[in-house]
């Protein structure tokens, strides 16, 4: 449905129905909140996508589909029902504290085993906001081409796969990351144990070991990187890494070993900077690559509108992107795009190569003897030309182009 309204007169009662179709009484006659929370789940199965939002606004609370339509109203109770089928559902704890619970659970009809959803619970000063969102489908991991890379930097990261090390992915959020490493693992040549690390296992395979982390302390995921010196795997994923653990990671793969493993930084020059503040104290020689990457949204070519731009702000655009092309940014929404305005998103990466130079080059950066912009100056294509062009040729809006200058 995208019908924007909702339902009003008794909907501040627990019972009342918004959007949602069932009629009332079978709210009324089920006050664990099972039938709502049902219906809710499967509106989301029969869209094939989406979830929805659970929040308080003064004494009632709303569920909204993710792109804010309101779907149900009721009495503020329905908060408190609805969390508790929801912890249920995915084995949280009620009473645990912190600011974010995260956890997933499988929902099907009739003999359908179910697809996963993942529930997030936010809490603030003002109570808990809760997501749940429809995870997609299990795939098999994309080619380094369907991810993004270029064909240049396709062929760089096969070769650079053909030996043991360090590949060390990084973005400005978690988003893609793990999609990355286990197309990266899939280039590998020939076979091997393989285990991964995962916070949260959303895609499972028969193929290697999957080591779920959720709810495990860094120092317990630390201990569980040190163990793994001692076991028999050949290929190691760890999807959240962190830069504190750099010197496991390393110590792995000096050990001839394939580790592949993710963490946030916002751009290449944090992440090699990452590197020198800490290189006195790791092991470089076990590094093979470093790679950053950036999911940006595609306008839809249906509703995007220009922009207004002034001479000042395109002259100062022509450095990289050609003055008389058309500049876009999202529109209002349309069919085309379901009312998105976007139309999904696009990588874009920047590989860089680890040799002996690199590292000799990441230590003197450590004593002082160098700049971090020399040791990314070798990467081509670069994020910023890569986001221009698609700037030039109308795919991506204007506002991204700032967001990585």
């Amino acid at each position: 449905m995208t019908d924007r309204r909702t339902a009003s007169g008794d909907a501040h009662r627990p019972g009342a129905s918004g959007q949602v179709e069932l009629p009332k009484e079978a709210f009324l006659n089920d006050p664990s909140g099972n039938t709502l929370l049902r219906r809710l789940l499967v509106r989301v199965l029969e869209r094939g996508e989406g979830g929805f939002h659970l929040r308080v606004q003064g004494d009632e609370v709303q569920v909204e589909d993710l792109d804010g339509t309101v779907i149900f109203r009721g009495g503020r109770t329905w908060h408190t029902i609805l969390l508790d089928r929801l912890r249920q559902l995915a084995g949280l704890e009620r009473s645990a504290r912190g600011v974010v619970q995260r956890g997933r659970f499988a929902f099907g009809r009739g003999k359908d085993p179910g697809r996963l959803f993942r529930l997030s619970v936010l809490r603030g000063v003002a109570g808990e906001q809760v997501q749940v969102r429809l995870m997609p489908p299990e795939s098999p991991p994309k080619t380094l081409e369907a991810l993004g890379l270029t064909p240049s930097q396709a062929m760089v990261l096969r070769q650079r796969l053909a030996r043991p090390g360090l590949v060390w992915v990084t973005g400005p959020s978690e988003e893609g990351l793990a999609s990355t490493l286990f197309s990266l693992l899939r280039e590998i040549p020939g076979r091997g144990r393989t285990v991964t690390i995962e916070e949260e296992v959303f895609y499972r395979s028969e193929e290697f070991l999957q080591v779920e982390t959720l709810g495990l302390t860094a120092p317990g995921r630390r201990e569980l990187l040190r163990e793994l010196k001692y076991l028999e795997f050949e290929r190691i994923v760890v999807d959240r890494a962190g830069a504190s653990s750099l010197g496991d990671l390393l110590g792995l793969a000096i050990r001839n070993r394939w580790v592949l493993a993710a963490a946030p930084a916002a751009n290449l020059a944090g992440a090699v900077a990452e590197l020198v503040a800490r290189s006195r104290d790791l092991p470089l020689f076990g590094l093979n690559t470093l790679i950053h990457q950036r999911l940006v949204p595609l306008l839809c070519p249906e509703c995007r509108t220009e922009c207004v731009l002034g001479t000042a702000e395109r002259e100062w655009l022509s450095r990289w992107v050609d003055p008389d092309t058309p500049l876009y940014r999202e529109g209002e929404g349309c069919s085309a795009c379901e009312g998105r305005a976007i139309v999904g998103t696009q990588g874009f990466f920047e590989v860089l190569p680890v040799d002996e130079r690199l590292r000799d080059a990441l230590y003197r950066a450590s004593w002082g003897e160098g700049r971090i912009e020399d040791l990314t100056r070798s990467v081509a294509p670069t994020l910023r030309e890569q986001i221009a062009r698609a700037v030039s040729e109308g795919r991506v809006g204007v506002a991204e182009f700032w967001e990585v200058m």
